[in-house]
């Protein structure tokens, strides 16, 4: 949690939000923090570039394109086996998974958990 700048009730809200399902395919457990690598240059984040919480394949699916909408897009025309998954993690990157929403429930929970 520290390494990406969330408290345990921060990161219960990006768990509980898909129900502990990826953000992308929304089958496989959520396990790992994603955060717009373009933001924070450190291993880890700022915290306010998290973008959601993905399974390890996911994960490492966008480690592979280097986060590059482009390159999913290629990928959704050389195998369309796979489109389905693709066009979701495009979705996922497009819409920011969310970011600006994320980090507004974010703050809402750090400021619920320093009111108890």
């Amino acid at each position: 949690m520290l390494t990406y700048s969330l408290s345990a009730t921060q990161q219960e809200v990006l768990v509980s939000l898909f129900e502990g399902r990826c953000y992308i395919c929304k089958v496989k457990p959520g396990t790992d923090i994603d955060h717009d690598h373009a933001c924070c240059d450190r291993k880890g984040s700022c915290g306010k570039c998290v973008r959601g919480v993905l399974c390890g394949s996911c994960n490492r699916l966008l480690g592979v394109v280097g986060e590059s909408v482009d390159r999913l897009n290629k990928l959704v025309a050389r195998k369309p086996e796979r489109a389905a998954i693709y066009s979701a993690a495009v979705t996922y990157l497009e819409a920011g998974a969310g970011r600006y929403r994320f980090a507004k429930l974010l703050s809402e929970a750090q400021v619920s958990e320093q009111a108890r």
